[in-house]
């Protein structure tokens, strides 16, 4: 898991306001989608869902 995102879920624990949002700047997005798509429940859950949702966006 890519450090910041742990540090994301910290901030969101204790924070009062929306400071944690610019932490979001540092997020190594690769590493998530890499983390993600790993998950053994990605391609029958999630997947289907992105698509569907990237299919409706595009038309």
């Amino acid at each position: 898991m890519p450090a910041t995102i742990l540090d994301i879920g910290l901030a969101l624990a204790t924070v009062t306001d929306n400071s944690y949002a610019t932490l979001y700047s540092e997020v190594d997005f690769t590493g998530v989608q890499s983390m993600i798509t790993k998950l053994p429940w990605y391609s029958t859950r999630l997947e289907p869902e992105i698509l569907s949702e990237m299919l409706d966006v595009n038309n």
